[in-house]
């Protein structure tokens, strides 16, 4: 592969995954543009995500991750450092006490909803047989995308627009972009055969570099994010070590039918449709209150569980 192909890829896979991230991440949990938003803002949490990214990139293929458990142990990795590396939410506040923070929204939403769904669920959707994985699970991410905007407005307030339309506008706007990015992974996903032992080396200096960091603006960080990520390093270490499975799971996005991404454009008109129907008829659900104390005790028992089945690994895990 030429020199400049191989770049190429690289940016394009580094940076299609991260806008698939930033979209589940960011885009899907604010649900509405903020008065404070701007073009370069938008663009900087995106170059942001392809960093946390590609770190969780490197895990999977270094690692040779092919099913959930491993999986998710990067997506913690990719989520902590987010709300505890390059944000100080992982440390707790008022209405997020530590340690709930560990989970909310480390594991909760980025490990369990971007990563479990938004990445894994998604790839092995798009790479079955059954087209129909593919449009019940646009279906399904564009129903709950709708119910959890349900509660913005009283959170908001007149601080911005929450009507439908500015909700149908958002979601189109980011929404509209998703199966590109997906395309772009499809293209690009062989890249990753390139990326040799230095990657994996590279990516742990890059982690440390940003805890160094977040230590000296944040001590008390010194006794939480060094902690929760040596515990996903040394799991990952040893999936590393005795994982005798194929190549990771993201050479299986390289194969996926293309056409099957346009099914994701029903997301964003799904999530439009069930937020206007509740917005109309006044039903402001708390549906932030029902999500957090659904998703927060599983991110603590999956991530549990997935240290569990690292541990015992004798082998492949099996297929996705």
């Amino acid at each position: 592969m030429k020199p400049l192909i191989r770049l190429a890829r690289n940016v394009c896979l580094i940076f299609s995954t991260g806008y698939v991230l930033f979209f589940y991440s960011e885009r899907v949990f604010w649900s509405f543009f903020r008065p404070g938003d701007s073009f370069f803002d938008i663009l900087l949490t995106w170059v942001a995500y392809s960093v946390l990214g590609w770190i969780f990139l490197v895990c999977i293929h270094s690692c040779r991750i092919n099913t959930f458990p491993g999986v998710f142990l990067s997506g913690a990795l990719f989520g902590w450092m987010g709300e505890g590396g390059l944000v100080t939410t992982l440390y707790g506040s008022p209405d997020n006490p530590f340690p709930i923070s560990i989970s909310w929204t480390g594991l909760a939403w980025h490990a369990l909803l971007t990563i479990g769904v938004g990445w894994y669920a998604t790839l092995t959707a798009f790479v079955s047989p059954n087209w129909k994985r593919s449009f019940t699970l646009s279906l399904s991410i564009g129903l709950v995308w709708g119910l959890w905007g349900v509660f913005w407005p009283s959170e908001l307030g007149d601080t911005c627009d929450t009507s439908p339309t500015a909700f149908l506008l958002h979601s189109i706007c980011f929404g509209g972009l998703l199966p590109l990015a997906w395309l772009g992974i499809r293209y690009s996903g062989q890249a990753v055969q390139q990326w040799g032992n230095k990657s994996w080396w590279a990516m742990i200096a890059l982690v440390v570099l940003i805890i160094a960091i977040r230590i000296i603006a944040t001590p008390e960080a010194a006794w939480i994010l060094p902690v929760l990520v040596g515990i996903v390093f040394i799991a990952l270490s040893h999936w590393r070590k005795r994982s005798t499975g194929p190549d990771s799971i993201l050479l299986m996005a390289t194969g996926f039918p293309k056409g099957r991404v346009l099914w994701f454009l029903l997301a964003p008109l799904v999530s439009s449709a069930s937020y206007a129907c509740l917005w109309h008829v006044d039903q402001k659900l708390p549906t932030n209150v029902l999500l957090f104390l659904i998703t927060t005790p599983l991110g603590f028992i999956v991530f549990g569980w997935c240290l569990w089945k690292c541990w015992t690994l004798k082998g492949n895990l099996g297929n996705p």
